[in-house]
């Protein structure tokens, strides 16, 4: 499992965090996750869609299933 952070780029703080889980996917490519991610903050309006430039997405190394966070 990996995790996508939004980061705000002008006060450093996490927006929003969503796991992805990439074993489950045949072939998983990062811009598409991040895409994913995206999308699901703008739907959840913890982003302006308008003003992705404002924002940086990231993805967290591998995080084993059993010492994730329940989301």
């Amino acid at each position: 499992m990996k995790n996508i952070q939004i980061i705000d780029k002008l006060s450093g703080q996490i927006i929003a965090e969503y796991p992805i889980f990439v074993e489950l996917i045949d072939d998983p490519v990062d811009q598409d996750f991040m895409d994913d991610a995206w999308d699901i903050a703008v739907k959840e309006g913890l982003v302006d869609d308008d003003n992705r430039k404002s924002y940086k997405l990231e993805i967290l190394s591998e995080i084993p299933l059993d010492h994730s966070s329940d989301f």
